[in-house]
């Protein structure tokens, strides 16, 4: 895909231009989402998210959602597995 000058400033543009999900994963403890289109289950050893045809599935010891917005999600907890599931 290629981009026009100008295009695709921010990170969310560049998301919607190729429908992914940018995940940023900061150790064990982190994972920083920008794109999600919502929470399909939310436990403290389980969080799925809605990422258009498949889901992202994280596991592990107190996990919480710490921030969300309309395009951005942060996990924080013990994270031990990411799964993508088609």
């Amino acid at each position: 895909m290629l981009l026009k000058k100008g295009e695709g400033s921010s990170l969310y543009e560049l998301t919607e231009k190729v429908r992914g999900v940018f995940i940023n994963i900061c150790g064990n403890s982190q994972v920083i989402l920008e794109g999600c289109r919502g929470v399909a289950e939310y436990t403290d050893t389980s969080i799925k998210l809605s990422a258009g045809r498949y889901i992202i599935a994280f596991s592990g010891r107190d996990l919480h959602i710490e921030c969300m917005t309309e395009y951005n999600l942060v996990i924080k907890g013990f994270i031990t597995r990411i799964e993508y599931i088609y």
